[in-house]
């Protein structure tokens, strides 16, 4: 698990890994505390991805959202008064974000020169 990762880079960091379902009703709960959150929501849950970064936010806890892209991969470091991920992720027409935003996502990096040319689609 990521919280096993973590604590055998460093011993001493305190990890709180949660085996739940996060939503509107426990994510402040959850987040309660924390100096920042790495956001391992899956991420064709945009939704909730969404939420725990906006209620990181909201409380002044920077976020990590990494990304995993097969051949690639991106983090995104949310930090309380930058940019936030849906703003972030915004469909260049205006509209709302799908359920599942990966392609959103790479479409984003690439526009960026973020991503290799030859990434696929």
């Amino acid at each position: 698990s990521l919280a096993a990762r973590l604590k055998a880079i460093n011993p001493d960091a305190t990890i709180k890994s949660y085996e739940t379902w996060i939503d509107a009703s426990n994510c402040r709960e959850l987040l309660a505390g924390a100096d920042f959150v790495v956001n391992t929501v899956d991420f064709d849950d945009a939704r909730t991805s969404l939420l725990v970064e906006q209620v990181a936010r909201e409380m002044g806890v920077p976020s990590i959202f990494p990304l995993n892209l097969g051949w690639a991969a991106a983090v995104f470091v949310c930090m309380p008064g930058g940019e936030s991920m849906d703003r972030m992720f915004e469909n260049a027409e205006g509209s709302e974000i799908s359920e599942n935003y990966i392609q959103h996502i790479v479409k984003w990096l690439l526009l960026r020169d973020a991503l290799p040319a030859w990434y696929p689609m």
